[in-house]
């Protein structure tokens, strides 16, 4: 049975969908289903088509509390490398000591290839804890960010961590038989790379990072 192709204007009326402002994922998907072969194996074609969706995801204007930040995915593990960026004295053992970071479930299958990632800085305005947040954000595209992207977002926007800590949920280390995760705050000593506690929950006025995943580069398989 031929099947039906996906034609170059099909796929430029995906990208218009999905870069409108009224538009959703979801009308794109519902596009492309009304001009597919009803019956029929999916096409090879339809690759071409989730490019196109990926593509025009991926051109999506920046939101409100969203920052186009470059991840190195490493940072130095040197207490006076950290301070001098930070302040002296505001930067945890647990980025410079023997420490191993372990990524969230949420993150365990990321692409971490040095590139540009766009974070989203969320506040929920009520109470939670960090598994509800990293659940609910999931839902709207988006994973928690890492230690590692906390700090390159750090690098990049230095002045926002002086106007409200900010939490990163996507990974953490074990000590003392807690789990910590970390935190980007600031005092009148400077900015600090610190931690919390995974396992609590946040006040109402807690702020987290999170990095929307049609902008990450795809896993290979």
């Amino acid at each position: 049975m031929q099947q039906k192709k996906v034609t170059k204007g099909q796929i430029g009326r995906i990208v218009q969908l999905l870069v409108s402002d009224t538009a959703s994922f979801a009308d794109a998907q519902a596009f492309i289903a009304r001009h597919s072969k009803k019956g029929a194996r999916k096409p090879k074609t339809d690759a071409v088509g989730s490019k196109a969706v990926a593509l025009a995801a991926r051109s999506r204007p920046l939101a409100d509390g969203e920052y186009l930040v470059h991840v190195g995915y490493t940072m130095p593990q040197d207490k006076a490398m950290l301070e001098a960026e930070f302040s002296t004295g505001g930067v945890s053992e647990l980025f410079y000591g023997n420490y191993e970071w372990q990524n969230h479930s949420s993150c365990a299958e990321i692409d971490q290839t040095p590139g540009d990632r766009v974070m989203l800085v969320k506040c929920f305005e009520r109470s939670m804890t960090s598994e509800d947040a990293i659940v609910e954000m999931d839902k709207l595209g988006y994973r928690p960010a890492t230690h590692l992207e906390a700090y390159a977002f750090a690098k990049a926007n230095p002045d926002l961590q002086r106007q409200f800590w900010i939490v990163a949920l996507g990974s953490s280390t074990v000590s003392g038989g807690r789990r910590w995760v970390a935190m980007l705050d600031s005092g009148s000593d400077g900015r600090f790379l610190g931690h919390d506690w995974f396992d609590r929950e946040w006040s109402s006025v807690s702020r987290f990072l999170f990095v929307r995943k049609d902008h990450e580069p795809a896993k290979a398989s």
